[in-house]
């Protein structure tokens, strides 16, 4: 048990909900079902939000009118030149494909992502994949209501604590990329089959890097997007025969 229901209590109107199984997915499907407001917001226990977090949220959703929102992930200071490319390229990527509407090469992050209430009453709960059913659910948005509106906040930022160095993160992106194999891309999409988005360019020009920077961005990007993708043989067969 850890101090969370003690800081709860510290706080009027929030209410701490529990969930018996004590996985991931299910706790936040759980929360769902009790969260009585207009915006859902996720994040996890290794994560510190920004300052004006939820009203970022706020903003996009119930003013612009997004259905699903997600901020953007930094990694704790201080750290290494790697892991700052990296966490440019993969800010950057979620920026450029929503921008440009490239709808196979999304994914999601509840450690850091809203959505409006009752989306998943319409298109059912989260799937309760180890990993990545947030995901699945941007999918499940995207084939069953056509009028679904993403968007990306830059200033909804936070630290996600646990990526202290490379070696952490690359192995995460190996258990992600086994779990995006099993699940089906938006049929509206054609590009899923192409694994090169055009965001690999997008924090070049964004941050005007230098020749040396952009070298090992690539280098970098080109290791994450290997991470995601690592198949038996047999797997991969499956996967070109699906799409």
């Amino acid at each position: 048990m850890d101090a969370g229901p003690g800081i709860v209590e510290e706080f009027s109107g929030v209410t701490m909900v529990r969930e018996a199984y004590g996985q991931v997915y299910p706790a936040r499907n759980t929360g769902l079902q009790a969260a009585p407001g207009k915006v859902i917001a996720f994040t996890d226990a290794d994560c510190v939000v920004s300052s004006g977090w939820l009203s970022c949220f706020h903003d996009a959703i119930l003013v612009n009118g997004a259905f699903i929102v997600l901020g953007s992930i930094r990694f704790p200071s201080p750290k290494s030149e790697q892991l700052h490319l990296i966490e440019a390229y993969r800010n950057g990527y979620i920026d450029y494909v929503i921008e440009k509407n490239i709808r196979g090469h999304l994914h999601g992050y509840t450690k850091n992502m809203a959505m409006c209430a009752g989306i998943c009453d319409r298109v059912g709960p989260i799937s309760e994949f180890p990993v990545p059913g947030d995901t699945e659910i941007i999918h499940q948005c995207l084939r069953l209501l056509p009028e679904t509106r993403l968007a990306s906040r830059a200033d909804m930022w936070m630290n996600h604590l646990e990526i202290v160095n490379t070696r952490i993160l690359f192995r995460k992106l190996v258990l992600y990329g086994a779990y995006d194999f099993h699940l089906d891309m938006p049929a509206c999409d054609e590009s899923h089959h192409c694994r090169k988005s055009g965001a690999e360019s997008y924090p070049v020009r964004k941050h005007a890097y230098s020749l040396h920077q952009r070298f090992y961005l690539r280098y970098e990007a080109f290791l994450c997007n290997s991470c995601c993708a690592v198949y038996t043989v047999e797997e991969w067969m499956e996967r070109r025969a699906r799409f």
